[in-house]
């Protein structure tokens, strides 16, 4: 969730490299505060693989992440989508997922 369509179109070519698949929700405008977008993703898999490549960039969020992971692991859901496109990833631009 965020107001910052900068921040928001980032993230779109975050996920759009990376393949994931997400939908971008337009939440009703409160008076006296500014349009927020929220971003969602779905599928188990692919929330998995996202917090295992943004953990290292994500300096105050590490707990987090490591409890968040640590829940989605036991699980071990299979989702022949998300496998086959990690399977087609190319390895991650440090440059892609640092905010300039």
């Amino acid at each position: 969730m965020n107001t910052d369509m900068d921040i928001i179109n980032k993230c779109v070519k975050i996920f759009k490299k990376l393949n994931l698949r997400y939908t971008i929700n337009i939440k009703k405008k409160v008076e006296n505060r500014k349009q927020c977008y929220v971003m969602q993703m779905s599928s188990l898999n692919h929330i998995q693989y996202l917090i295992e490549i943004i953990s290292p960039y994500m300096v105050g969020e590490k707990r987090k992440n490591a409890l968040l992971l640590s829940m989605l692991k036991p699980k071990k859901r299979i989702d022949n989508k998300a496998s086959t496109a990690r399977k087609h990833i190319e390895p991650v631009d440090d440059q892609l997922l640092l905010f300039h």
